[in-house]
């Protein structure tokens, strides 16, 4: 509001004298009006409104320092980079069969793969090489990460050969997450 907008003959008009007299009469004519009930019901509204808002204004602070205290505690952890493991391709595993095959390392055994496995097979007498050749494996390439799937030995073997599934996968290293925004 400018200066210029304002009316001074209201002002004057609402700071007289009589108008406090008006203002006494309106309020001691009030209950006689509308009513002593509709009066305790206003009143009652009145101070469970201030009530919620006192209310709300405590726990919106209580929100804000705990808010502050989070930013506050994740800032002092750690970057802490994930590990995740990604499946070897079939293009890597057969290289690496091939190496393997061309020296006759384990020429009692049965090399296949699949995306992200590796199948080794033999008769029950090449135990001892299967042992070796899984050895062999787990120290193959760069950063592999090998678990056994599958395994089966003896009898209960379809075809009476032993055979072991082992899932081949590489480690990657992620970056960290980001910490929470301190906005």
């Amino acid at each position: 509001m400018a200066l210029k907008d304002f009316n001074m003959n209201t002002f004057k008009r609402y700071t007289n004298p009589q108008a406090i007299k008006d203002l006494d009469k309106f309020l001691d004519k009030l209950p006689g009006v509308v009513g002593v009930n509709t009066l305790i019901l206003v009143a009652i509204t009145w101070v469970l409104a201030g009530g919620a808002i006192l209310f709300a204004s405590i726990e919106s602070g209580e929100a804000a320092e705990l808010r502050a205290k989070l930013v506050e505690v994740e800032s002092l952890r750690p970057p802490v980079p994930t590990i995740s493991l990604v499946p070897l391709e079939k293009t890597s595993l057969e290289a690496y069969i091939d190496k393997i095959e061309r020296i006759d390392l384990y020429p009692v055994l049965n090399f296949s793969a699949t995306n992200g496995s590796l199948t080794i097979s033999g008769s029950d007498s090449a135990f001892t090489a299967m042992t070796y050749a899984i050895g062999h494996i787990q120290g193959g390439g760069r950063n592999w990460h090998v678990d056994l799937d599958t395994m089966c030995i003896g009898a209960e073997c379809t075809g009476g050969t032993m055979n072991v599934k082992l899932k081949m996968s590489t480690v990657r290293i992620n970056e960290s997450a980001p910490a929470l925004d301190k906005g």
